[in-house]
This record gives C-alpha cells, sequence and structure tokens, in this order.
C-alpha cells in the first residue's frame, strides 16, 4: 500500500501492478518455468532423503533403548545447530554444485521429521499398551498395528515443519554461487535493483510453502484413517506365539476345580494400602462380582488378575488361564482401525474374521463390520470391546480354559445386554 500511494520510492519497493507485470513478463519469456523447475528438483530430493533419513532414525531411536543412547544425543546436537551454520563446511567438502544444495535441503528437513516422529513412537497412550498386552500381541504385531499407526499424526506433524524447512534452506542455497532457481532469479535482480523480482519471488516462495503445507494436510487427513482399513492378515500360530514377557501370571496346567487362584496378594499406593493378603479362588464357569466402596481395591485386584499391575508385593501369587478377557471401562478402541479390525486385534488364525463377525452380530452390530469408532455412539463402542473380549479369551493356542465355563458366560453377558441368540437369529432372517 505504502509504494501504492506513493509513499515509497518504487525503487525501494515495487507498486503491486508492476509486480503482477512483472509476472507475467517472466512467464512469457519462460524464465519462471525454468528456474521454478530447478528449484522443485532440489526441494523434493532435499525432502526425501530428509523425510527416509529422519524416519529411521526416529524408528531406531523410538522403538529401542540401545538405539535411542545411540542416536538421540547426536540429533540433539545438529537441532542446536542451525542448518545454514553448516553452508561454509558444506561447500568445501562438496563445492557449490547440486550436492551440496540438496544436502542443505536435507539437514533442514531431517530433524523436524526425527523429533516428532520420535515423540510420537514414544507418547503411545498407556491404554493401547494394556490393550495389546491383554490381547497377546506380539512385539511385531504391537509395532504393526499400534505403534506405527499411533505415531502417524506425529511424523505428519513433523513433514509440516519440514516442507516449510526445505524451501527456508532452499532460499539461502540458491543464493550462493547458482546458476539457476528462483533463489537465483533473486540475487541476479538484486545486483541490478530489480525489487519487482525480488518480490515476485518472495510471493512465489510464500505460494509454494502455503501449497505444500496444505497438501501435507490432505495427506495427513487420508493417511491417518488409511493407516489401518481392517482386515486379517493370515497367520501360521505356529510362528508367532505371545510373548511370555507382557505377563507376571504363573501359568501351569490349571486343576480341573480351580480356574483362578490368589494367594496372599498384598497391594499399596505409597503408605496406603489397599489390600494385604487377599485370597481368592474361581472355579471353572463360576460368575464372580467384587462389590464393595470406591477406593476398596476392586479395579486393582482386577488388574492383578489380567497381568496389568506389576508392583503387588508380598508372596502373592496369582494365577490364571493363558489368556484372559477384559472389558475395560473405556472401550480402547483403536481410533485408527476399523470395528471389525478392532474385534479380531489379536488372533492369528484362518477364521479369524468369521469368529470377529460372530461376536458382532451376538452383540447387535452385524453390519457395522467397516465402520470406524468415531462413527458409533458410546454403548456401541463398549459393545465392540465386549465382543473383542469374547474372542480373545478362547483363541489362544492351547488354551486350557474350561469351553462349557466359557460359552456359559457368554450367554450370560449377552442376556444381560438383551442380545445373543435373538441377534443371531434377526442377522439371519
Amino acid at each position: 500500500m505504502s509504494s501504492a500511494t506513493g509513499l515509497l520510492d518504487p525503487r525501494i519497493l515495487s507498486e503491486p501492478w508492476t509486480v503482477v507485470s512483472t509476472a507475467g513478463e517472466l512467464i512469457a519469456d519462460g524464465r519462471l518455468q525454468e528456474n521454478l523447475v530447478v528449484s522443485g528438483q532440489r526441494a523434493l530430493l532435499g525432502l526425501f532423503f530428509g523425510i527416509v533419513l529422519g524416519a529411521v532414525l526416529a524408528l531406531v531411536s523410538g522403538l529401542s533403548r540401545f538405539g535411542e543412547a545411540l542416536i538421540d544425543g547426536p540429533v540433539q546436537i545438529k537441532r542446536a545447530i542451525p542448518g545454514l551454520a553448516l553452508i561454509p563446511l558444506l561447500i568445501l567438502w562438496f563445492g557449490i554444485d547440486e550436492t551440496m544444495k540438496v544436502l542443505t535441503v536435507t539437514l533442514g528437513v531431517f530433524v523436524p521429521i526425527y523429533l516428532q516422529t520420535h515423540a510420537g513412537l514414544r507418547g503411545i497412550d498407556l491404554r493401547y499398551v494394556e490393550l495389546a498386552q491383554i490381547v497377546g500381541l506380539t512385539r511385531a504385531s504391537f509395532i504393526r498395528r499400534v505403534v506405527l499407526p499411533g505415531a502417524l499424526p506425529g511424523f505428519f506433524l513433523g513433514l509440516r515443519f519440514a516442507v516449510t524447512g526445505a524451501w527456508v534452506s532452499l532460499v539461502v542455497v540458491e543464493q550462493i554461487n547458482s546458476t539457476s532457481g528462483i533463489g537465483y532469479m533473486m540475487e541476479l535482480a538484486r545486483t541490478y535493483g530489480q525489487t519487482n523480482i525480488i518480490v515476485f519471488g518472495l510471493a512465489v516462495y510464500g505460494l509454494l510453502g502455503l501449497l505444500s503445507d496444505a497438501t501435507v494436510r490432505f495427506l495427513e487427513r487420508k493417511a491417518v484413517m488409511a493407516a489401518h482399513p481392517g482386515g486379517l492378515t493370515t497367520i501360521d500360530p505356529s510362528t508367532e506365539r505371545d510373548n511370555p514377557a507382557t505377563s507376571q501370571h504363573a501359568t501351569p496346567s490349571l486343576a480341573a476345580s480351580v480356574a483362578v487362584s490368589v494367594k496372599n496378594l498384598v497391594r499399596g499406593f505409597g503408605p496406603r494400602g489397599v489390600f494385604n493378603g487377599v485370597d481368592l479362588e474361581i472355579a471353572p464357569g463360576e460368575f464372580v462380582a467384587l462389590l464393595g466402596p470406591s477406593g476398596c481395591g476392586k479395579s486393582t485386584l482386577l488388574r492383578a488378575l489380567a497381568g496389568l499391575d506389576h508392583d503387588v508385593r508380598g508372596s502373592g501369587v496369582v494365577t490364571v488361564p493363558d489368556r484372559v478377557s477384559v472389558v475395560f471401562q473405556d472401550s480402547r478402541l483403536l481410533p485408527w482401525d476399523t470395528v471389525l479390525g478392532n474385534v479380531t486385534l489379536g488372533l492369528r488364525k484362518h477364521d479369524d474374521e468369521a469368529k470377529g463377525r460372530r461376536a458382532l452380530t451376538e452383540v447387535g452390530l452385524a453390519g457395522r463390520e467397516r465402520s470406524w469408532p468415531y462413527e458409533l455412539s458410546g454403548g456401541e463402542q463398549q459393545r465392540v470391546a465386549l465382543a473383542r473380549s469374547l474372542e480373545v479369551g478362547t483363541s489362544a493356542p492351547g488354551n486350557q480354559t474350561d469351553t462349557g465355563g466359557h460359552e456359559a458366560l457368554r450367554r450370560d453377558l449377552l442376556a444381560a445386554l438383551g442380545v445373543g441368540e435373538a441377534a443371531v437369529e434377526k442377522a439371519a432372517g
């Protein structure tokens, strides 16, 4: 506005219409297209190598304590050093050709990718970690179905910072002994005092940054929703077993008369004791309800039985079947997985999808297999969690639980919901 009204000399800042006419001239003689292609190639190459480097380092560091000790420190040091401060050293090593320019962009990209992806990997919700333990996911399945999809938002946040960093690095590096590119065009205009070309170049960089950010946000919406479209991959149970390190339960062959046994269990939080010397035995097929006032330790005892509480003290011994089913107070559905994918989480047999569909029919959710959790009401989400627990309890190879007792409990739970046989008959009809 200042240049348009004459408050500023046009030699200092060109008028808007002069910049527009300059854009037309640059497009007409092909200079804009030629320099834009060169700059785009440099930015895309640097972005590609930076994304790959940052993602790989984040995976190694985020999934391994040894990797974190080896990688995180040097990356944090690089983070404290501005990438542009390395340009003199890069020129000495690689000269002023394309390698130096692409490498400068790469250094401006990989740090935000690493930081945000690493934070996403380390920040997986503890509720999902407990869920993976309950359903018996192996480490490989846990990483594939829980950790990586859960870290996607962090990766895309880093990508948004990275594309901005790519253009910022490119602006500087193209003004250092370049013979092509938008930055070279602006530097050449500075030599001849052509502020109109300089202002237009700045507008081009700003527009490229805006379009890049919009593209990343579009890809983020698509990728996060499609991170795991549901369905199952057939896995041979003989090649992938549950990780025994995820449970502190003793798992001997259970006597026919006892399914769950708790002896002298002690648990406290700081100086406050929750329970002391708890003894409990549950027979196969027996239905037991824990009653008591708030804070008496009901949930704590259930978490101990499920193997989620690793701070049980004393001489307490918890003996339960090889696989237990848990319906949490919150549904704990993976938001990036479909309803059917959530139900079949942890199952590894050829008929798992059929079992998942059966369980959904029993809880009155037939036809909702491909829905996403956010499309369900709170009650429907809890029914999905119940359907998952109905299948997980009998899915472990070699499970020694009483089948008759499990089916009886299944019928009781479904009857309490007012679904079950009636829902199956309705779906069949």
